[in-house]
């Protein structure tokens, strides 16, 4: 009887040191193992979106990465329940309809509700080198509710030969404020790096600041689908100018 125990009990111990080498095994031959911190933050998702981007780049003569700010538990500027990441989120999904086969090709960073670091976000663009960049924000004014209007924000350390970022920036500008018959409050450099992903990048880009949440008036137009319909045709025609000047 106490030899069978000890038969049972050194079987158990076998089967239990198979089991772990199994699972050991399958463990390390996974292509990719996603913790559960990269999955909240969405960085799991990026690996795909570079492959796709970089098998579809070559349909376009002009591609565009949008990056839509924040996301996830990061809601950036939040105003009587309204959020900056929905409304960049909203106004970038917008942004995507209006890609032209052979012409501009708008693809999106941040496709869900996900929290993506900016040095990720950098990563995606340096792997997949896109003519241009644009990046999505709404502004807030605490101080001052009645400060409304768009801002267009540029890399003052980057420069392109023959064409700099402010002229970029300047170009953007114009084309939304005309199709949003809006106030332009004009073009900044990031010398105070409050828009880290400028300088992370090797590529034209801008920051769009497409209105104040803290504004009433400009808080009720942010959160209607038809003039995030119009932000996004007077950004794209923008990169649309922009295209023809960085040819």
């Amino acid at each position: 009887m106490e030899k069978l125990w000890k038969a049972t009990i050194t079987a158990g111990i076998a089967l239990g040191v198979v089991c772990f080498a199994v699972m050991m095994i399958y463990s390390l031959n996974k292509s990719v193992v996603i913790t559960e911190e990269q999955d909240q933050k969405g960085d799991a998702n990026l690996k795909p979106f570079v492959e796709t981007v970089l098998k579809e780049k070559d349909d376009y003569d002009f591609v565009v990465l949008v990056n839509a700010a924040h996301g996830g538990d990061n809601k950036g500027n939040v105003v009587n329940e309204l959020q900056e990441k929905k409304i960049t989120l909203a106004v970038s999904k917008e942004l995507e309809k209006l890609s032209i086969k052979e012409e501009v090709g708008i693809f999106l960073i941040r496709q869900e509700d996900t929290d993506i670091s900016n040095e990720n976000r950098a990563g995606v663009i340096e792997k997949i080198k896109p003519d241009l960049v644009v990046d999505l924000h709404v502004n807030a004014d605490a101080t001052n509710e009645r400060t409304q209007g768009t801002s267009v924000v540029y890399n003052e350390n980057f420069y392109r030969p023959g064409v700099t970022n402010a002229e970029l920036a300047d170009i953007m500008e114009r084309c939304l404020v005309t199709e949003i018959q809006g106030k332009a409050l004009g073009i900044f450099g990031d010398s105070q790096n409050k828009y880290p992903l400028l300088s992370m990048v090797e590529v034209p880009a801008v920051s769009v600041e497409m209105g104040y949440l803290t504004n009433k008036q400009e808080a009720g137009l942010l959160r209607k689908g038809n003039y995030q319909e119009r932000i996004a045709l007077g950004i794209f025609e923008g990169i649309q100018e922009i295209r023809e000047k960085l040819r």
